[in-house]
């Protein structure tokens, strides 16, 4: 694999720093990406146990779904699943998840649409469990229709049918920013299934009311993705306030305990035009991961815009403390995600600048986490002097209410050879400035989907 060979730093307590290394094979690890060719918006991503990899979503002329390759990234292909046999799923708030435990695919997206306007909650929710050949279909007629995510573990205490883990999703209710003084959030919901996706039932809930969390009445409360233990507890990571939650559940999502991963500091919020415009890091899409041992690992965003980490061996209970692991030449970050490998091995991926200006997608690994200064090996999945974003990083939020694409997630995912993929998207520059990217012939699509990897020499 062609692409930047990755450079050693250590992990502090106040900032990361370049060292003197020598890698695990006796060559560097090896960045690179690929240009999918395809419009595309807050990416996801998610490998099979047979190396399989999806992308998703990618935006056609022919309609909006994700790509698969079968060799490892050399060839792709595009899927477009439908349903009521001609509609197929929207461009606003799709996620790809695919449970590891048995490989079924889900990928979901909102019912609401701005351009044309259709006002309208809920999601189209379908599934795949041949890896992409075939899909089904169930409409979730749900009273949320922004920020869905979902994950999937053991059960507890419940009989499953026809699928051996539970499915969870969870979204903010009635809405998850307030706009004052119409909508404000209330309820961070839980649904889970106990059919493999057929059928839904509410579990419990998280208030998303600041006063509840005893905070001021102009803080914000958003939550990220969930994760599953072993023993089927669920584990959920969102912005409280200046911190970063955590909230879990030992019974199935239906009651729930809800403390603050120490030492962790965000930005401060007054009022979305913050996120919109200013920075975007209120915003955490995968804040935690958990190993076979039951290990967690939280990610977040610090008030100075660089990436924390910090782990627990104990549910959460107590907390290592928290090192920045962005590189050191990163000064801001945008969003961000993690994977783990196995106990101690983590990979991450986010968009960082070096001034502010200029954005980069970044890929680091560390082999063991738990040091108390752990070596990260980095690089940019991107040729420097061609940034992913070239004119600051633009969330999407001011161009969504006349049909532009949003861009508030990245995913980093392991293949079973340990290698590690990453999703990002690429600004493209109007025609004037670049007459290689059509937007008619690319769904007027802003954004190019980006295919970030990691090879082990």
């Amino acid at each position: 694999m062609s692409g930047r060979e990755t450079s050693p730093y250590a992990a502090g307590a106040e900032g990361s720093r370049p060292v003197h290394a020598q890698p695990e094979k006796g060559r560097p690890p090896v960045a690179d990406c690929m240009m999918t060719g395809y419009g595309a918006a807050e990416p996801s991503l998610a490998i099979a146990g047979d190396g399989t990899v999806f992308y998703a979503p990618v935006f056609t002329r022919e309609g909006n779904g994700l790509i698969r390759s079968r060799d490892r990234g050399r060839t792709w292909e595009l899927i477009i699943p439908r349903f009521g046999n001609v509609e197929c799923h929207s461009r606003v708030q799709t996620y790809l998840y695919l449970d590891p435990a048995t490989d079924r695919l889900f990928f979901h997206s909102s019912l609401l649409r701005f351009m044309p306007p259709r006002l309208k909650r809920g999601f189209n929710l379908t599934w795949s469990e041949d890896l992409g050949d075939t899909w089904h279909h169930v409409k979730l007629d749900i009273e949320a229709f922004d920020w869905l995510k979902v994950y999937a573990g053991p059960p507890v205490s419940s009989r499953t049918r026809g699928y051996p883990n539970v499915l969870y999703m969870s979204a903010p209710t009635p809405i998850s920013t307030r706009c004052w003084p119409v909508l404000f959030p209330r309820l961070q919901q839980v649904w889970r299934s106990l059919d493999g996706g057929n059928s839904w039932e509410k579990a419990g809930g998280i208030s998303l009311v600041p006063s509840d969390h005893g905070l001021p009445r102009q803080e914000w409360i958003i939550f990220g993705s969930g994760v599953v233990g072993r023993d089927g507890t669920i584990y959920l990571g969102f912005r409280r306030g200046p911190r970063l939650g955590l909230a879990v559940s030992r019974d199935e999502g239906l009651t729930w305990e809800v403390s603050d991963v120490p030492g962790s500091r965000l930005l401060r919020y007054f009022n979305i035009i913050q996120i919109g415009v200013i920075n975007g890091n209120y915003v955490f899409s995968e804040p935690l991961a958990l190993d076979t041992e039951g290990n967690l690992y939280a990610i977040w965003p610090d008030e100075r815009d660089l990436l924390r980490l910090a782990w627990s061996r104990d549910g959460g209970r107590t907390w290592s403390q928290a090192l920045v692991v962005s590189a050191p030449e990163v000064k801001h970050v945008r969003y961000h995600a993690m994977a783990v490998r196995e106990p101690g091995r983590v990979a991450i991926a986010y968009y960082g600048s070096p001034d502010g200006f200029r954005y980069h997608g970044y890929i680091a690994e560390s082999s063991d986490v738990f040091q108390k200064e752990p070596v990260f090996w980095s690089a940019t999945v991107n040729d420097p002097s061609d940034p992913l974003y070239r004119y600051g990083f633009n969330v999407g939020y001011l161009e969504m209410w006349y049909g532009g694409d949003l861009n508030e997630i990245v995913h980093v995912r392991y293949d079973p050879d340990g290698n590690i993929w990453a999703s990002f998207c690429k600004r493209m520059p109007p025609l004037i400035l670049d007459r290689s990217w059509k937007r008619r012939e690319h769904a007027f699509s802003k954004l190019q989907g980006v295919i970030g990897k990691m090879v082990h020499p």
